[in-house]
């Protein structure tokens, strides 16, 4: 049975048997406050800063990475009877710069008509300066918010936003504020930054998740879902902000809308439903040499059919990878995946295997459908053997892997129409005008409403390249980017909520370590390791 494979960035394994670790002071260092929401508001950084849940409000173990928090908003615009998350009130040495990172998960956009409610809140917002991140769904189209805001001016960035393709796909929102900064991300990308610096935030008493206040009353009429809500007492680099968005969303279960490992049928296993018709193509041997655990397509139209809830259409960010074995088939473009419908006018969005590059016969590479915004890549798909192949789209560029390679095309706006999704085959109208069949095989097919990280689609490469590895049976940590003359505590969990000291306390002596120390990996499911700053 193939898995979908999750995987750390807090360790890297080497197949020598040592587990290569990211010094956890890249992502607490400065750490204030952090919210995982494991069945609790609790501040999981250890510096108390406990948060009170209130309304209407669950706890859920299916969230990003383990634990969150569903709070139900009330829609009313004058009554905060809906649900939220009381923060504390923050020391005031967060003044001289902060940064907030949450992941967010709409499940009723902005509530009611009034529309206007606050992901997380500093200060009633009459009251000044005061810092939010909102969410303004009264107008066309919706927007994101990040204001910073002192009374005689405000930094502040109102983002226009698909609210038909982010309820119930969780994206990162952050905002960083220090000296000459205030700079606005979203999944990972800045999106806006000015040179101005607010002071004076701090101590802030009225601070909230999901809920705002002014001079006469409050409100708390959003429903979403949250997790890894964190707080730091500094102004995190563009840098960090992408490398902990990397860190947090390694979970490549999220966005995924459908996953096809054709293990004996066409079934979707990411726990949506969303299985696939068989129309000819038969079971056939994997690139494992496991046999009935990938299709074969004979080019001349078998295929694969599936109606997946929640597509992206439009404009919408998206990825789509698999696994393709190609025949060499003399015919100039082989179909691998693609759904739409009418053609040109980007109507359509999928992937092909080329006979040809630039009108030269000869070549076997990976291409872009896009409907009539083609795209071939010189990127080598040979025939007879397994490439892994992907194609991610972010609203204007599209970005084509194969086998560890890339390449990208600033494509434009896409208005790809709704259909079903079709493995091995392209058709004009949903079944109906057949063009290009592949022949070969296909497997492990993916699809998310998301367009992935580069990091993340090599994650996925390289852990589906080649067969499991389950040998090891001991491991040695290492620690890089230490502080010399600074006191640390490794710690080790198996689970990433709880952690138990290991050993003694020590100073760093060099910026980088081999702990002295081997681990039997036989005692646990997993195995991660941090450090933290001690006394």
């Amino acid at each position: 049975m193939k898995t979908m494979k999750q995987l750390f960035s807090i360790l890297i394994l080497t197949i020598g048997g040592l587990f290569q670790t990211q010094a956890q002071d890249e992502f607490t260092n400065g750490l204030v406050a952090y919210y995982p929401f494991n069945g609790n508001a609790n501040d999981a950084s250890g510096n108390g800063n406990n948060a009170t849940p209130a309304g209407n409000y669950q706890f859920l173990t299916n969230g990003l990475s383990g634990g969150a928090i569903r709070i139900i908003g009330d829609n009313s615009q004058y009554y905060a009877g809906g649900g939220h998350v009381i923060l504390p009130t923050f020391s005031s040495t967060l003044n001289s710069g902060f940064s907030l990172s949450l992941w967010v998960r709409d499940e009723v956009p902005g509530g009611g008509a009034v529309g206007n409610e606050a992901y997380i809140t500093f200060q009633p917002q009459n009251v000044y300066p005061h810092c939010q991140i909102f969410l303004l769904n009264e107008g066309s189209p919706p927007k994101l918010g990040f204001e910073i805001h002192s009374g005689a001016s405000a930094a502040t960035l109102d983002k226009p936003i698909d609210m038909g393709t982010y309820p119930n796909s969780w994206k990162h929102l952050a905002l960083v504020s220090g000296p000459g900064k205030f700079a606005c991300y979203l999944n990972g990308t800045k999106i806006y930054e000015t040179n101005v610096f607010y002071t004076n935030i701090f101590p802030a008493p009225y601070n909230a998740l999901g809920r705002h206040w002014w001079d006469t009353g409050s409100s708390a009429r959003m429903s979403v879902t949250y997790d890894n809500v964190r707080i730091y007492g500094r102004a995190l680099s563009d840098s960090e902000v992408q490398q902990l968005y990397a860190y947090e969303v390694s979970n490549l279960t999220n966005g995924l809308l459908a996953y096809y490992p054709f293990n004996g049928n066409a079934n979707d296993e990411s726990g949506n439903g969303n299985n696939a018709s068989i129309s000819g193509a038969v079971l056939t041997t994997d690139r494992f040499g496991e046999a009935n655990k990938a299709f074969y397509f004979n080019g001349a139209g078998n295929r694969l059919s599936a109606s997946i809830t929640g597509i992206p259409l439009g404009n919408s960010p998206r990825s789509i990878t698999a696994w393709i074995k190609p025949d060499g088939d003399t015919h100039p473009v082989n179909a691998v995946i693609a759904y739409g419908i009418g053609d040109c006018g980007g109507k359509m969005f999928g992937l092909s295997y080329s006979k040809y590059l630039g009108g030269t016969p000869g070549y076997d590479n990976l291409g872009f459908w896009g409907g009539c915004q083609d795209y071939s890549a010189n990127l080598f798909t040979p025939p007879n053997q397994w490439s892994f192949v992907a194609v991610t789209y972010d609203g204007s560029n599209i970005r084509l892997f194969a086998n560890g390679l890339s390449e990208t095309d600033a494509i434009g706006t896409l208005s790809t129409q709704n259909s079903h999704l079709w493995i091995g085959a392209e058709t004009l109208s949903d079944g109906g005008d057949f063009r290009d069949f592949f022949k070969g095989s296909i497997d492990q097919v993916r699809v998310y409403n998301r367009a992935l990280l580069d990091t993340e689609v090599q994650k996925l490469y390289a852990s589906e390249s080649g067969p499991r590895v389950d040998l090891i049976k001991a491991v040695k940590p290492s620690f890089s980017g230490l502080s010399i003359g600074t006191n640390y505590q490794l710690q080790v969990s198996g689970n990433l909520n709880s952690w138990t000291n290991q050993g003694s306390a020590f100073t760093a002596t060099n910026s980088s370590m081999f702990y002295p120390q081997y681990f039997d990996v036989d005692n646990w499911g997993s195995l991660f390791f941090r450090l933290q700053v001690s006394p």
